[in-house]
């Protein structure tokens, strides 16, 4: 009998496969709205930290301010970059289409209570956007400081984190429809994982009748 649930195992597998690429495009998106954003808000941003580091700057010969003024530079010049690397890199369990396929059936059948939460609240009707990356966009707001960080320079605001400087952001429209256009996808394929879950039962279920009835 469990032979007969393979079929169906298979298809429904090969379905959730299937929804990965345009959930990456989806992320993709996200990404992209959010380095637009980074780009946005930078140049004022700069501006706050080198008028905040007014009086250590004076003290500064020509070519030291030159050297900082270049590493901020190199980093507003990259804001997929950062962007990237502070919403993806490290977080890929974060991101249903980067992860495995048994951690999507498990973590749907604990109905988003896992890594995946934020998918059920950012689709939902009251839909808002998910804290887990609320504070890693902070991060990359702040990413230019880190040259006057490190050269012991101050910067505004008092919220360091994660031994990188952060700045509060506000999310762009396109970010916010960006990344619900993701979850509500992502509540789609979710769906088509709780019929797997339920096929692998079935399945599992007739393995052990076979087995009684074969010994």
């Amino acid at each position: 009998m469990a032979d007969d649930h393979d079929a169906k195992i298979e298809e429904l597998e090969s379905a959730v496969e299937a929804a990965r690429p345009g959930l990456e495009a989806q992320c993709e998106a996200f990404v992209e709205a959010a380095a637009r954003r980074l780009e946005d808000f930078w140049p004022d941003f700069v501006r706050g930290c080198v008028q905040e580091a007014r009086d250590e700057l004076a003290e500064l010969d020509d070519a030291a301010v030159k050297s900082l003024k270049e590493a901020v530079s190199a980093i507003v010049a990259e804001p997929q970059r950062v962007a990237r690397a502070n919403l993806m890199e490290g977080r890929e369990r974060r991101w249903p289409h980067l992860s495995p396929l048994d951690d999507l059936v498990d973590e749907h059948a604990r109905s988003y209570r896992g890594q995946f939460s934020w998918v059920g609240t950012t689709a939902g009707p009251r839909s808002q956007m998910p804290g887990e990356f609320t504070e890693p966009m902070e991060i990359a707001a702040g990413a230019p400081a880190k040259p006057l960080e490190d050269a012991d320079l101050p910067a505004p605001g008092d919220s360091w984190r994660h031994n990188a400087p952060s700045a509060r952001i506000k999310w762009s429209e396109e970010m916010e429809e960006a990344l619900r256009a993701y979850a509500v996808a992502a509540r789609e394929m979710f769906s088509t994982c709780e019929d797997l879950r339920q096929a692998r039962i079935a399945r599992d279920k007739d393995r052990a009748l076979d087995r009684w009835d074969e010994v």
